[in-house]
C-alpha cells in the first residue's frame, strides 16, 4: 500500500520548523552556558581588560597617594616601607600632627573620623590646570600594606572601570546611561557586611556582585558559615581604600559632608529600635560613603525603569520582569524588587528634579584586585608562592656555589610546594565552611608577571649580600611567581593592597611573610638615594617662595608630604627604635 502523498509545501514548512527549533535550542544552550559561567572566570576577564589598557593611558595617568595619619606609628611605617620599596610617589599624610587622634569634634557635636572632612578640605584646595583628572588613591594609613607596583594598580583601575561600565550597560541599558550620564569612575573596596542597619538605603539597594554564586558552595550568600557574614560575597562599600579622579572624589566628599551636616543625631523615623539608626554617629566613615553609594544604586534602578522600560527581549524570554534588576540576595533573603523589598525599609523621595543628583560614578572592587578587606575574610587569603617549578625557581646550579653555607642562603624547598600544601600550612584549621581553593599552581595574573621584577631595584646590593652569588642566580633575578604574595584563594586574584580591617593581630603575625622582608633594609637604602618629587599641586601649598619650594624638593626619596605642604623625613615618622620590628628577619 502506497503512503499518501504529502504536499511539498508541508515538507518545506516542517523543515523550517525543525531548523527554527534547532536555532532556538542552540541559542538557549548558549545563554545557559553564559549564565552558568558568568563570574566563574573573573580573574581571566580582568586580565583581558587589563591587556586592553594602552601604554599611552598607563603613562598619562598621574597618580597621587593620600594616607590619613595623624601621628607616627609602626604600622604607618609598614605601609610607607612598601610604598617606598615599590616605587610609589611620596604619599601625603592627611591631618598629620593634629590633636585628637583619628576623630575630632564637628560644630554640631557629631563625631566623625577625620578622613571625610580632611580629605574634602585637601581636595578642595587643589586647582591646578588639568589637576582635576589626576588619579588619587586614598588608603588607611595604619592598616594598609602594598605588595605590587603602581603599574599594576593603574592598569587594574582602568580595567575594572571598563569592565564595570560594560556590565552597567547590560543592566541599565545604553539609553539610561546616556540620559543620566552614568559611568563608573571611582572604585571603593567591597565588604561582606553593610556598615549601616540592613533596612537602610545604604544596604538593601546595592547590586549583586559579578563573582561566582557558588563561591562558598551551598552556603554562598546565606548566614551559614564561620559567622553570619562569612559566606557572603563582598558587595557592600568599604572605605579602607578608594581610587578615582580628583574632581569625582571631591564631589563625593562634598555629598558626604552634606550628609554629616544634615542628618539628625538620631534618625528616629528609620531606626529599627536598636537606637543606632546608622553608624555614622559612631565615627565610621564607611557608613557615610555607603549611604551615598546606596542612594546612587537606588536611583539608577529608578532610571532604568523610566528609560529602558521592559527588559531586553532575551530577558523577557527568560521571565525577567521590567520592575526587576534580576535576583538579589540580601542576607539569605531573595529580593525580587530592590525598590520595594518585602521587609520594612527606608525609602527615597519620589520625583527627584535632577536625575543626576545621586550619580557619583561609584563602583566597588568586587574581585579584590585593587585591594582586599580582611574583615570576615581572613581564611579567604593566604601567602603563597605561585611557581611550583623547581627549575624555574632555582635555575641551573651555579658553579660559584661550592660551599653548603652559600647554597643554604638560596630559597629551596618551600618554593617547590603546591598551592594547597602552602595553604594547609598557613591555615591548618580551614574547613568546609571556607571557600574552595580556586587559586592554582603556576597561574599568576599576567599583569603581575609583566611588571618589573620584585628585586630589580637593587641587584648589586643583593648579589653582594648573598655571598658571591652570580647575578643570574641571585634573588634580584627572581620573578613575581617566585615570591610570596597575599592571594585570594576563592578567586585566584592577587590584590595590590592588603587592608587589615579584620583581625589586626595579623599585622604582627604576618609581617615577616611580606615578600621584601629578607632584604627590606637594603631596598629602603636604595629608595633613600632617590629624590622626592612633590605632588604636582604642592607648589600652591608652599607659597610663591621659589627657594622654599626647591629646598623642600631636595628631601630624600623616603618620607611624606603633610597636607599643609611641608616635607616629613622618614626618621621623623619611623624612628630608630622601630627598626627591629620593621626589618624583622631582614638584611
Amino acid at each position: 500500500m502506497l503512503a499518501p502523498k504529502v504536499p511539498i509545501r508541508n515538507v518545506v514548512r516542517s523543515a523550517r520548523y525543525v531548523r527554527t527549533a534547532g536555532i532556538i535550542f542552540l541559542f538557549l544552550c548558549l545563554v545557559a552556558l553564559l549564565t552558568t559561567s558568568f563570574g566563574q572566570n573573573a580573574v581571566t576577564d580582568l586580565q583581558q581588560a587589563a591587556d586592553a589598557v594602552s601604554r599611552e593611558v598607563l603613562n598619562s595617568t598621574r597618580l597621587h597617594v593620600l594616607l590619613p595619619a595623624t601621628h607616627r606609628d609602626l604600622n604607618l611605617c609598614r605601609n610607607m616601607l612598601g610604598l617606598s620599596i615599590l616605587g610609589y610617589p611620596a604619599p601625603t599624610l592627611l591631618a598629620w600632627g593634629e590633636d585628637g587622634g583619628h576623630d575630632f569634634q564637628l560644630d554640631q557635636g557629631t563625631h566623625i573620623i577625620s578622613k571625610i572632612v580632611k580629605l574634602r578640605e585637601y581636595l578642595e584646595q587643589i586647582a591646578p590646570p588639568g589637576g582635576d583628572d589626576d588619579i588619587v588613591l586614598v588608603a588607611d594609613g595604619y592598616d594598609s600594606w602594598f605588595q605590587l607596583r603602581s603599574d599594576v594598580l593603574i592598569k587594574r583601575y582602568h580595567a575594572i572601570n571598563a569592565a564595570a561600565n560594560a556590565r552597567i550597560k547590560r543592566r541599565l541599558g545604553k539609553r539610561t546611561m546616556q540620559k543620566a550620564e552614568i559611568s563608573q569612575r571611582v572604585i571603593f573596596g567591597a565588604a561582606k557586611a553593610c556598615s549601616n542597619q540592613p533596612h537602610t538605603l545604604a544596604c538593601y539597594p546595592v547590586p549583586e556582585p559579578y563573582t561566582p554564586r557558588d563561591l562558598y558552595g551551598g552556603n554562598t550568600d546565606t548566614v551559614i558559615g564561620r559567622n553570619k557574614h562569612y559566606s557572603s560575597r563582598p558587595k557592600y562599600l568599604a572605605s579602607g581604600y578608594m581610587m578615582g579622579p580628583v574632581k569625582d572624589l571631591r564631589q563625593i566628599l562634598q555629598r558626604c559632608q552634606h550628609k554629616i551636616n544634615n542628618l539628625p543625631d538620631f534618625d528616629r523615623d528609620n531606626d529599627n529600635g536598636s537606637g543606632t539608626s546608622d553608624f555614622l554617629y559612631h565615627g565610621d566613615d564607611s557608613s557615610v560613603f555607603a549611604r551615598v553609594f546606596g542612594e546612587q544604586e537606588y536611583q539608577r534602578e529608578v532610571l532604568r525603569r523610566k528609560y529602558s522600560g521592559a527588559t531586553s527581549w532575551p530577558g523577557r524570554m527568560f521571565g525577567q520582569r521590567a520592575d526587576s534588576a534580576g535576583r538579589v540576595t540580601y542576607e539569605g533573603t531573595t529580593v525580587k524588587d530592590i525598590l520595594n523589598p518585602p521587609f520594612t525599609h527606608e525609602r527615597m523621595p519620589d520625583n527627584i528634579p535632577d536625575e543626576r543628583l545621586y550619580e557619583f560614578g561609584i563602583g566597588l572592587d568586587y574581585g579584590g584586585d585593587i585591594g582586599t578587606n580582611t574583615l570576615n575574610s581572613e581564611r579567604d587569603y593566604s601567602y603563597i608562592i605561585h611557581s611550583t617549578s623547581h627549575s624555574d625557581i632555582m635555575g641551573e646550579a651555579p658553579k660559584e656555589l661550592e660551599h653548603q653555607q652559600e647554597r643554604d642562603r638560596r630559597p629551596r624547598r618551600e618554593e617547590a610546594k603546591g598551592v594547597k600544601q602552602q595553604v594547609q600550612e598557613y591555615w591548618p584549621e580551614r574547613s568546609e565552611f571556607d571557600c574552595a581553593i580556586r587559586a592554582q599552581n603556576d597561574s599568576l595574573p599576567r599583569d603581575i608577571s609583566r611588571s618589573i621584577k620584585p628585586y630589580a631595584a637593587a641587584p648589586q646590593i643583593i648579589v653582594t649580600m648573598d655571598g658571591g652569588v652570580s647575578p643570574q642566580d641571585a634573588p634580584s633575578n627572581m620573578t613575581w611567581s617566585q615570591v610570596k604574595l597575599y592571594t585570594n584563594l576563592c578567586l585566584g586574584s592577587v590584590p595590590v593592597i592588603i587592608h587589615h580591617n579584620g583581625d589586626r593581630d595579623l599585622r604582627d603575625r604576618d609581617w615577616d611573610k611580606i615578600w621584601w622582608q629578607r632584604y627590606g633594609s637594603s631596598l629602603l637604602d636604595v629608595a633613600k638615594s632617590t629624590k622626592a618629587k612633590p605632588q604636582k599641586w604642592m607648589r600652591g601649598f608652599l607659597g610663591d617662595d621659589e627657594n622654599n619650594y626647591l629646598r623642600e624638593e631636595r628631601g630624600t626619596g623616603v618620607g611624606a608630604w603633610s597636607d599643609k605642604g611641608f616635607w616629613v623625613q622618614w626618621d621623623d615618622i619611623c624612628p630608630l627604635d622601630y627598626e627591629d620590628s620593621l626589618f624583622k628577619g631582614s638584611s
